[in-house]
C-alpha cells in the first residue's frame, strides 16, 4: 500500500496562489491528491501565451478586474470558480505509466470512480467544438463535465481537472471567449455540449458531496489517504512563484 497526502482546500489566499501549488508539487516526492476551489478566474495553458495579441488581453483583463493566469500544464483555457472543483494528481514518475494517454487514465481513475459513488457514470472522451477540448475531458451522457491537463517535470506527473459542478456555464464561455478574442485568435466555443455535475443530477448533488466522493474515489487497496496540509516550504514556494503565474 502507498501512502498519498490528501490536501483539501475550500478557501484560498488568491487566485494565483491557489495555482501555484500545483507546481509546488511538482517540487516534492509524495503522491497527493489535492481536491481545492478556486476564485473566478481564467487559466491559460502553456501555449496560449503565445497568442498574437496576448498583451492586449492581459491589458484588457487588467481593466476588467479579473485574474488570468498561466498554468505549465497543456491544454487551452479553462475557468475557474467557486462553483467549479479542480481535482489535481501527482505521483513520481515510478509510480506512473510511462505514455501521456496511459498516465491521464491512470491517474483521473480515480475521478471516475468519484463520480460513481453519486450514481454518475462518466468517462474519458474527445468533445469537438468545447473549450480545452481533448481526447481525456470528462464527459457523462456525451456532453463535457471537465478538461484534463498533465505536465510531467522533475521526476513527477501531474494531472489536473477542473470540474464544472453548479455554475453559470454562459458565463464560464463569456470569459472564454472573451480572452480569445482579444488575444487575436477569437473562438466560439458548444455551449451545448457542456453540462454541470447538478445539471447532470437536476440539481440533487452537493458541492461537499462531490469532494467526499473524489476523495474516496482515490482510497483503495493500494492507496491510503492521509489528510495533511501544505508544508511551510511549499506554501513559500507558491508565493514566490504566484507573481510569475499572474498575468492580470
Amino acid at each position: 500500500m502507498t501512502n498519498w497526502r490528501l490536501i483539501v482546500e475550500t478557501s484560498v489566499e488568491s487566485p494565483q496562489v491557489a495555482l501555484a501549488f500545483d507546481e509546488a508539487l511538482l517540487q516534492q516526492p509524495q503522491p497527493t491528491l489535492r481536491i481545492w476551489q478556486n476564485r473566478p478566474c481564467v487559466v491559460l495553458g502553456r501555449f496560449d501565451v503565445r497568442l498574437p495579441d496576448i498583451e492586449k488581453a492581459i491589458h484588457v483583463f487588467q481593466q476588467e478586474n479579473m485574474a488570468l493566469l498561466k498554468r505549465t500544464s497543456g491544454g487551452t483555457a479553462v475557468w475557474h470558480s467557486d462553483g467549479v472543483l479542480n481535482v489535481s494528481v501527482f505521483v513520481p514518475q515510478s509510480l506512473a505509466p510511462s505514455g501521456v494517454h496511459e498516465s491521464f487514465e491512470a491517474l483521473a481513475e480515480g475521478m471516475i470512480k468519484g463520480l460513481k459513488l453519486l450514481d454518475i457514470k462518466a468517462g474519458f472522451g474527445q468533445v469537438p467544438g468545447t473549450y480545452c477540448d481533448g481526447p481525456h475531458n470528462l464527459i457523462v451522457d456525451g456532453k463535457k463535465v471537465a478538461g484534463l491537463a498533465q505536465t510531467r517535470r522533475r521526476g513527477g506527473v501531474l494531472v489536473h481537472a477542473s470540474i464544472l459542478v453548479n455554475l453559470n456555464l454562459d458565463l464560464m464561455h463569456d470569459w472564454i471567449e472573451r480572452f480569445y478574442a482579444e488575444a487575436g485568435a477569437p473562438q466560439s466555443f458548444a455551449r451545448d455540449k457542456v453540462i454541470t455535475l447538478n445539471q447532470a443530477c437536476d440539481g440533487s448533488i452537493g458541492f461537499q458531496d462531490v469532494v467526499e466522493a473524489m476523495a474516496q474515489g482515490y482510497s483503495n487497496d493500494d492507496v491510503f489517504l492521509n489528510q495533511e496540509s501544505f508544508t511551510e516550504k511549499e506554501i513559500a514556494f507558491s508565493k514566490i512563484l504566484s507573481s510569475e503565474i499572474l498575468l492580470a
